[in-house]
């Protein structure tokens, strides 16, 4: 019993590092390192992302490790098309942000935004981190 015991040890210890070593790059991109000021969408919408920027006047989306909360708001703010853009309390390394424009804008418009207040990568929906200008 105790030889049974060790061999399904072993087995299950084999098993877990090859699971893990072949899972590894999807493992990389769901935990790994997200760069500061990295936008994050949480939103099935937003997979298309030429619709979902084209599609409405009011946004959420928060902002991993954001720094300087009112300097980044404020260079939002300066956008004569944004109406208002707030955040709410902070959840850990994650600022939510609550954007809303005067009249909706297109994919452009919102790189453009984004760049101008040094949020320069986004990630959608658990993909992997990319630049605001290949979303």
């Amino acid at each position: 019993m105790k030889t049974f015991k060790l061999i399904l040890t072993a087995f299950a210890i084999i098993f877990s590092t090859v699971l893990i070593s072949s899972n590894s790059k999807n493992l990389k991109h769901i935990f790994g390192e997200t760069p500061a000021k990295t936008i994050v969408i949480k939103n099935p919408g937003a997979d298309d992302t030429n619709a979902f920027f084209s599609g409405g006047q009011v946004y959420f989306f928060e902002v991993f490790k954001i720094g300087d909360v009112k300097a980044v708001l404020d260079l939002i703010k300066k956008n004569k098309d944004v109406e208002s853009c707030t955040a709410n309390n902070v959840i850990g390394d994650f600022t939510p942000i609550n954007l809303s424009l005067k009249s909706p804008k297109n994919k452009a418009f919102f790189i453009a935004l984004f760049k101008s207040a040094g949020l320069n990568n986004i990630r959608i929906n658990h993909k992997e981190v990319t630049s605001v200008d290949k979303m």
